[in-house]
């Protein structure tokens, strides 16, 4: 069984072999390619007599999952955060326990532009991927509903209505929650034809903070919002009504979505109870694999378009912002398609589940 005694906050470090080891290498390999849906990874080891092995092990991760790799052989973790970026490889892992004594090893990871993956984005969830012996299974289940959402369209990219009108409607849903409503202690300062930027003073004002529970359809790109003071199962059975009368009683409303308490909670059974067999069908992420949803990179547009540094007065004006944006989105809607691994689901598993 591999062990995550050697996952620390920034980086993989414990003694070999009882905390790192060919098998966690191969995995976190194998799970480092798929996390970041990589073309070509980079990677290196130190002088440590067991970085050979471990290296060698890794790679064949990487390369079972399609991946190009790029052996820099024994090198310094500059060269590969070089490498990277020169390369625009889409990430690398350096074989390497720094300063720690030689019966030590561990790996440093990067992204694309050799940005780090540390516990707070993405060493956590690359944890559970290698420790977690059902996430593959969990995984492939998403990859399976992502492959009947695309064979629900045809080769002119139109939406194919089945003959009895029963379609079903794929939503992806997640939360946002803790959205912070700020005020400014002063105005903005507007630019002038001597300074060509918005002056901001650096206090400000909190004025508490709102969730948004959100979700795509699929199908259409809309995105449906609902803006609420909390995140619990009450919210999560409202947005749930909400869907109920948005789609004709026919179809069913089939939710990807994660593992969050009031998804499964007694009141929201209670409620999914009443509804008639079949209309809601729950499709649930893998533990840490939220970023198999692809409203995720919705809520990452969302954050970089609209929320980062907004200014309001008022909760109610924050809350009218957020709805106010899904307007403007849902104006000409993007239909979102997930193209990582759709070559490797066959049709034909698909319309057999």
């Amino acid at each position: 069984m591999i062990s995550t005694k050697g996952f620390k906050a920034y980086d993989i470090r414990g003694v070999v072999p009882s905390d790192v080891n060919e098998e966690l290498a191969y995995a976190l390999g194998r799970s480092l390619a798929f996390y970041l849906k990589a073309k070509t990874l980079v990677i290196g080891h130190d002088i440590r007599l067991s970085g050979p092995s471990l290296r060698d092990a890794a790679v064949r991760g990487m390369r079972d999952m399609g991946t190009h790799v790029i052996d820099l052989g024994q090198c310094g973790t500059e060269m590969i955060y070089f490498a990277v970026a020169h390369l625009k490889a889409d990430g690398g892992m350096m074989i390497t326990a720094s300063h720690n004594p030689a019966e030590y090893n561990g790996m440093k990871l990067v992204r694309s532009e050799s940005r780090p993956i540390s516990g707070d984005t993405g060493l956590k969830d690359l944890a559970a991927m290698v420790t977690d012996p059902d996430f593959e299974t969990k995984m492939h289940e998403v990859l399976l509903v992502y492959k009947q959402i695309e064979m629900q369209f045809d080769e002119n990219g139109d939406l194919i209505v089945p003959d009895d009108y029963k379609l079903t409607i794929t939503v992806s849903y997640d939360e946002k929650p803790g959205i912070q409503a700020i005020s400014n202690t002063a105005p903005d300062l507007r630019p002038t034809p001597e300074h060509g930027e918005v002056y901001r003073d650096a206090e400000y004002k909190r004025l508490g903070t709102l969730s948004l529970l959100a979700g795509i359809d699929l199908l259409t790109g809309e995105a449906i919002p609902l803006v609420s003071e909390t995140h619990k199962s009450s919210d999560f059975i409202e947005f749930l009504k909400i869907l109920d009368k948005k789609y004709p009683s026919q179809d069913t409303i089939r939710i990807i979505l994660d593992n969050h308490s009031a998804h499964t909670s007694k009141e929201t059974r209670r409620f999914l109870d009443t509804m008639p067999k079949g209309r809601f069908k729950f499709v649930f992420t893998p533990k840490h694999g939220s970023w198999l949803n692809m409203i995720e990179s919705f809520f990452s547009k969302m954050t970089r378009q609209m929320l980062r540094g907004i200014r309001v007065n008022t909760k109610q004006e924050l809350e009218e912002r957020i709805y106010k944006y899904f307007d403007e989105v849902n104006r000409e809607p993007v239909v979102y398609h997930w193209k990582y691994k759709m070559d490797e689901i066959s049709e034909e598993e698909a319309v057999s589940i």
